[in-house]
């Protein structure tokens, strides 16, 4: 059967009217979630409190198990001590021979750092031997 022959026989068909009591049960329902909507306050960036739970209502398990979840941690800080940082030992404190040692390693680590007087050409260190290229390596690595 063609499609033009279908919507033809379809528009020949009289409408029906559906009984009363249905359309008095459907609106009334209709109505009565209407009034259900408007007793809602909508928040101040237009989101009414039945948009909020039609978003969140996919996976209400889900937003059940990251509420528990966040009230597990809530309960696990408020059950734990605090306990105020430990003032330092007595052994861990810097005392006097302490800091004379730190200050008699950095001096000899300024005189380590010197650099060299100048010395005599005579006394001058042999150049270093400067590495010959490596020819078999280049010719292996050709790139096409």
């Amino acid at each position: 059967m063609k499609t033009e022959r279908f919507e033809q026989r379809l528009q020949e068909q009289p409408l029906r009217q559906p009984p009363a009591e249905w359309r008095r049960e459907i609106l009334g329902a209709a109505r009565l979630v209407n009034r259900a909507d408007d007793r809602l306050p909508a928040t101040a960036h237009g989101w009414s409190w039945v948009a909020l739970r039609q978003w969140l209502w996919p996976c209400p398990e889900a937003w059940a198990a990251l509420a528990a979840a966040w009230i597990a941690s809530a309960a696990l800080s408020l059950a734990t001590p605090s306990t105020p940082a430990a003032s330092p030992e007595p052994e861990a404190r810097l005392r006097p021979e302490r800091i004379r040692g730190y200050v008699q390693e950095r001096q000899l680590l300024s005189r380590l750092l010197e650099p060299a007087p100048p010395s005599s050409p005579a006394a001058a260190p042999a150049p270093a031997v400067v590495p010959r290229p490596r020819t078999f390596l280049s010719a292996t690595w050709r790139f096409a």
